[in-house]
């Protein structure tokens, strides 16, 4: 079977997430291979329950794209690992139990890639997220940047979906974006891999808005709508992950449908 690992930046004041995380894992008798990403040796030396995790301490990393920087930094440090997939996301997670289990995780993450479907709300008018997509397009070629422009237009993807990264992808990928000591705050990481994915391995985008009423990413979905949710079914969306906020209203439904990871543990 194809092998998974989680990847996090982490620094100390969200090392109670991980340990959470983590405690709930041993008390489950679950496993799953985590790379947490220190800014320092010091930071490392400060995180009690090592032996959970698989550390990897990024080096100088760039002031302006600090989070970026460390999820891209070891992501090209495990681009000739053996695992085939990476799920790269922030500290503020937690995990549903009954369903961080092996086949469910490939299953939804090889679902992702077989679809080749990213999920966006129309955020015409928005400056915000107009300004993150336009540079995110502009780290690429211009002749990638036209067509990333055609092919998702408005719609904003970021953390609708599991962020996860294919590792066979990460060679190319990173030879199509800047240094990643010229990064920026606006480069956000996964966005810039879903723009890769439209171009390069001919991934679409699918509009939300419509079907949700949600003129953003699904991070800003609110609420159980049975409705909605069908909808959401019926566009093929895979519910690998969640909010808090949304876990919270429907928690049965979201356990039926696979989730395994709720997201936004700081979020209200």
């Amino acid at each position: 079977m194809k092998r998974v690992a989680l990847v996090i930046p982490i620094h100390p004041p969200h090392y109670e997430y991980i340990y959470n995380l983590l405690t709930k894992t041993r008390k489950h008798g679950l496993h799953m291979d985590i790379f947490l990403v220190f800014s320092s040796k010091e930071h490392y030396e400060l995180f009690t329950m090592k032996d959970d995790i698989k550390p990897i301490i990024a080096e100088d990393v760039n002031p302006r794209a600090v989070t970026t920087y460390k999820k891209f930094y070891a992501l090209q440090r495990l681009a000739d690992s053996a695992y085939d997939y990476f799920i790269v996301c922030d500290a503020e997670i937690d995990i549903v139990p009954e369903n961080l289990e092996e086949r469910n995780i490939l299953e939804k993450i090889e679902a992702i890639f077989a679809n080749k479907v990213l999920y966006g709300g129309d955020v015409q008018g928005n400056a915000v997220a107009e300004k993150i997509m336009e540079s995110c397009r502009s780290a690429f070629l211009e002749y990638e940047s036209i067509l990333m422009r055609y092919k998702a237009g408005n719609l904003y993807t970021w953390w609708s979906d599991l962020p996860v990264y294919k590792r066979e992808h990460l060679g190319h990928f990173f030879s199509r974006i800047p240094p990643l000591e010229l990064l920026t705050w606006e480069n956000f990481d996964h966005l810039l891999y879903q723009y890769y994915l439209l171009v390069h391995h001919d991934f679409h985008v699918a509009n939300i808005t419509p079907a949700t009423g949600v003129r953003w990413s699904l991070e800003h979905l609110m609420g159980g709508n049975p409705a909605v949710l069908t909808n959401l079914e019926k566009m093929g969306f895979g519910f690998g992950w969640i909010t808090k906020k949304n876990f919270r209203t429907a928690p049965e439904y979201f356990v039926k449908q696979g989730a395994f990871l709720i997201y936004h543990m700081d979020h209200f």
